[in-house]
């Protein structure tokens, strides 16, 4: 019987990355309990519609996880 498929994703756009660690919790967390867990970091991506459609034309997740931070990117320069 296939594992049930969790997709993580990270919506934040901003420059320079600030990687998502929520999302390595949560994700720790759902492997640990049997799920598959996908993670999409749209900070990475250049078409955000086309990376979107792409996975769900390939998988289907029973749940989707999106991370949400303020909009401070941590960079002590700015």
């Amino acid at each position: 019987m296939p594992q049930e498929r969790v997709l993580l994703l990270n919506p934040n756009l901003m420059k320079p990355v600030v990687t998502p660690i929520a999302l390595d919790y949560l994700g720790w967390v759902l492997k640990k309990n049997g799920y598959d867990v996908d993670l999409i970091d749209l900070s990475f991506s250049s078409d955000i519609d086309k990376a979107l459609e792409q996975y769900f034309n390939i998988d289907f997740p029973v749940a989707v996880g999106i991370t949400v931070r303020n909009m401070d990117d941590a960079y002590y320069l700015r």
